[in-house]
């Protein structure tokens, strides 16, 4: 059991250790994506922040527990090497994100199976690991392996489960490369039990994505396509009822106009 003053101790490093992650991941978010001028992260990050000091504050350390795991899932989900220095460097606090990966991803090769989806998640954040370092390709191999027989095994049951409630699978009408060939427009259509429908107009890159347009209905005939490196016309009509309408989109250094044309 934590006494008062070993308690105080371990509240005082999870909100610096948390703390600078939020940093760190708003720093590393505003190089990947900017929308409209705006990095999306961010009012997101200032309210973990503000419950970060409430329960410090309030000394719930499961609390805080709760929002460390949240914020780490940044630096897991880019597979960020880099991460745990930088907290030792801001913080004087000694982080590993991976060795719980590390360990459940020995359990998984011994048993030789993938059996749900957060062991798939850990062993594809493992494969990102190890690519990075240069590790051994029989062990990557292994791993993508085992990978590739849990994503059979989950399209065939999905599949399964699709015909059940009616499902119907994104369709993608148009997927077109920058002539840069650095980005990626996709028009997309979603519908689900001929209820309701979504077209949407979707930007990608290497690490990131984002959509640019989206209107209630599907077979509108909404047409995107791009004009240069830079820009993106999207063609649509001023009846339909569109929930978004982005203006500009920014990639790192990359900055792409959005020229919407509503007839």
């Amino acid at each position: 059991m934590l006494t008062l003053e070993t308690n105080q101790e371990e509240l005082k490093r999870l909100r610096d250790i948390i703390l600078a992650t939020i940093d760190y991941s708003l720093e590393k978010s505003g190089n990947i994506i900017k929308i409209d001028g705006k990095v999306p992260a961010v009012s997101h990050y200032q309210k973990l922040k503000q419950n970060t000091e409430k329960y410090f504050k309030q000394r719930k350390l499961e609390k805080l527990h709760q929002t460390l795991l949240k914020t780490l899932e940044d630096p897991l989900a880019r597979v960020d090497l880099s991460f745990d220095n930088y907290i030792k460097e801001k913080t004087g606090y000694e982080v590993d994100i991976f060795k719980n990966i590390q360990e459940n991803v020995a359990k998984i090769i011994k048993q030789n199976k993938i059996k749900n989806e957060k062991e798939f998640v850990d062993v594809a954040r493992m494969v990102g690991k190890l690519r990075q370092e240069s590790a051994d390709e029989n062990k990557i191999n292994v791993l993508h392996n085992l990978c590739r027989d849990f994503s059979d095994f989950s399209k065939h049951r999905s599949k399964i489960e699709n015909l059940k409630d009616d499902y119907i699978p994104p369709k993608e009408l148009s997927h077109i490369k920058s002539p840069n060939e650095k980005f990626r427009l996709i028009v997309w259509e979603m519908e689900r039990n001929g209820e309701y429908g979504t077209t949407i107009v979707y930007i990608s890159s290497k690490n990131a994505g984002a959509g640019l347009y989206d209107a209630e209905g599907v077979n509108l005939n909404i047409r995107a396509y791009w004009k240069d490196d830079n820009t993106i016309v999207i063609e649509s009509k001023k009846e339909y009822k569109a929930h978004s309408r982005r203006k500009q989109i920014q990639f790192a250094n990359d900055v792409i106009y959005v020229n919407l044309i509503e007839d």
